[in-house]
């Protein structure tokens, strides 16, 4: 799943905190950040400033039920 633009950050790191598993973001360079890691947390609020960051973006989460907590955020 691709995320959405723009994108509040606060709040989706609110969503990702209430998710029981795992949250990855793969970028298009295939750099993987674990969204529940606080130094990938920062590296992406740092990232997310640029609009090429969102090209190819994908979030993975470990917990399929997850996807539901950050539908709001995410583009099938």
């Amino acid at each position: 799943m691709y995320l959405k633009q723009p994108l509040g950050t606060v709040d989706f790191f609110k969503a990702i905190d209430s998710c029981s598993g795992e949250v990855l973001l793969r970028t298009k360079e295939r750099d993987i950040l674990n969204l529940r890691s606080q130094l990938c947390r920062f590296v992406f609020a740092v990232a997310v400033s640029e609009k090429s960051f969102f090209e190819g973006a994908e979030v993975e989460c470990s917990d399929p039920s997850d996807y539901e907590i950050l539908r709001d955020y995410l583009i099938s």
